[in-house]
């Protein structure tokens, strides 16, 4: 990686990020010297410090956040003279497996490391909302599924001229969306939009972190949080363990989140502003409206062979082509002619969710996570067509629980009785949590 920092002088990193000395001793000029030690000293503790404020928010009590918080101020002034000397390695990771909603591995980094990638994103991040596509809505500022969804809804309405006219949708996932990345491509495009559209004193720091972020190889460097059998429900060719160097994106790193939406950017420009169509992408979920499906088949080697091009495929099985009038079932819900359901697996869970709450013996310990757990479950029901469902749920809630809580029909939640005095703790524990 090379960076240049004045128009006379240029500082070489090899493979490994060390400055390569050659460059540095060939050199007679005094002024040299002095702006290396200035370089060295581009990222300042102040802004650690902002971005350490910001990445423990809800992660602090977490058992890596509390040691680090306890010494936070030496280890920040240690991190900051390791980023700026290129001699920091993110070796400190840990994986787990998450069974919900189906198997998968999950990397993350203890705090320290943590701090790195969120530097990045701080930085980029601006920069990055003004170079994705309005049309790609994961890991987006003020965007989400729901947003994809009104859009998708849109779209149908739009194609379909207010559902007058025949209109069809094409969706398909791909295949190993995360454990096929190329890493090197990853780095590459996060170090292009650095190096041509940041200003920042800290330019080459920032072109240093992402290289050290994309190429950490958690694989090598973790410890297991979940059993070690508990591997073997994952699907073939999804772990990284069974990855090569160099292939495959850590779900859970927040880098690599960010990384894998700018990964398919110029798949994305090139459905919109090139082909035209009414195009919708969350993480690897696409999604095109079309009149005409013959003439929109057409264009699916032309995606199969631009995903080639990023190490991508099509999955073989998830690919839908069907009539607007038949539902189209897209992130977890259905959409209909003026009508939004949420899909049966969800339903499923919340019911199964309140049978384990009921059968809790001492409910005055578990109020905090019944709580959370039944509105997360009503705030989704509530923005559907769902509020049959949402009074199937709150019948097959225990009687016993409502000695503690009042149902609140008008915002379709659930509030804690004053008289226990638990909107207090609730608000009391969100505030220490951030």
């Amino acid at each position: 990686m090379c960076g240049r920092y004045s128009s006379n002088n240029a500082w070489n990193y090899n493979s490994n990020g060390v400055l390569n000395n050659n460059n540095f001793y060939n050199s007679n000029s005094v002024s040299a010297v002095s702006e290396l030690i200035i370089i060295r000293n581009m990222v300042k503790e102040e802004d650690m410090y902002t971005v350490y404020f910001l990445a423990r928010k809800n992660k602090r009590r977490s058992e890596d956040a509390v040691i680090f918080e306890l010494d936070y101020e030496r280890r920040i002034k240690n991190l900051v003279s390791a980023i700026n000397e290129k001699t920091y390695r993110s070796n400190a990771n840990y994986t787990f497996i998450a069974r919900r909603p189906k198997p998968r591995e999950v990397f993350a980094c203890e705090l320290e490391s943590r701090l790195i990638q969120w530097y990045i994103i701080w930085r980029i991040n601006p920069i990055l909302e003004t170079i994705l596509t309005s049309r790609t809505f994961n890991n987006r500022v003020g965007m989400g599924v729901d947003s994809a969804i009104a859009q998708i809804q849109k779209d149908i309405k739009d194609v379909s001229q207010n559902f007058t006219i025949d209109a069809y949708y094409i969706q398909w996932d791909l295949s190993g969306y995360f454990p096929n990345a190329i890493c090197e491509i990853a780095r590459e495009q996060l170090q292009n939009v650095c190096e041509n559209n940041y200003t920042g004193d800290d330019k080459e720091d920032i072109m240093w972190m992402i290289s050290i972020a994309c190429n950490a190889l958690p694989a090598r460097h973790c410890y297991r949080k979940s059993p070690p059998e508990m591997w073997s429900e994952i699907e073939q060719g999804k772990s990284l363990f069974e990855k090569d160097d160099g292939t495959g994106g850590a779900i859970g790193f927040l880098i690599w989140q960010v990384a894998m939406n700018l990964y398919l950017n110029d798949v994305d420009k090139w459905a919109i502003e090139d082909m035209g169509l009414h195009y919708v992408r969350f993480v690897d979920d696409t999604i095109i409206v079309v009149n005409n499906k013959e003439a929109a088949l057409l264009l699916l080697p032309l995606f199969r062979e631009k995903y080639r091009d990023v190490g991508a495929q099509m999955h073989k099985k998830k690919f839908v082509c069907q009539h607007i009038s038949k539902g189209v079932r897209v992130l977890g819900s259905i959409i209909k002619f003026n009508r939004l359901y949420i899909n049966n697996r969800t339903i499923r869970n919340a019911e199964k969710r309140i049978k384990q709450f009921n059968k809790c013996h001492n409910k005055k310990n578990n109020m905090l996570n019944f709580q959370a757990t039944i509105n997360s479950y009503f705030g989704l029901l509530k923005n559907r067509t769902e509020f049959n469902n949402i009074v199937k749920l709150y019948n097959m809630i225990d009687k016993r629980w409502w000695r503690f809580f009042t149902m609140d029909w008008e915002r379709m939640c659930i509030i804690a009785n004053d008289e226990y005095k638990y909107n207090q703790i609730i608000k009391q524990n969100y505030y220490e949590r951030n």
